[in-house]
């Protein structure tokens, strides 16, 4: 469970995936809140549910694993140095 805050919701259930869990709206208003919080944690407690979350956590949890998201980082400096290199206005 999560709070769909920043990229929270692109990691946790990214578009055409099955989410790896349950979002809810970051609400002001306390009571509404903790209902929504407690819906979530009721429909956690259903083994099926539970089950497919399990399943597409371990799946979209391979997507972040640290070795590979140095790696696409560091492909993307390069490229923007190639990039920036094409371009010698931005150089220096």
């Amino acid at each position: 469970m999560a709070t769909r805050v920043g990229e929270i919701e692109s990691m946790l259930a990214p578009k055409g995936e099955d989410p790896a869990g349950i979002l809810i709206d970051p609400i002001r208003e306390t009571e509404l809140f903790v209902s929504n919080l407690e819906r979530a944690m009721a429909q956690m407690l259903i083994p099926a549910d539970r089950k497919k979350f399990a399943i597409a956590a371990k799946r979209l949890g391979a997507t972040y694993i640290m070795e590979r998201v140095a790696h696409n980082y560091v492909e993307l400096y390069n490229k923007l140095l190639l990039r920036r290199r094409s371009y010698p206005a931005l150089s220096d």
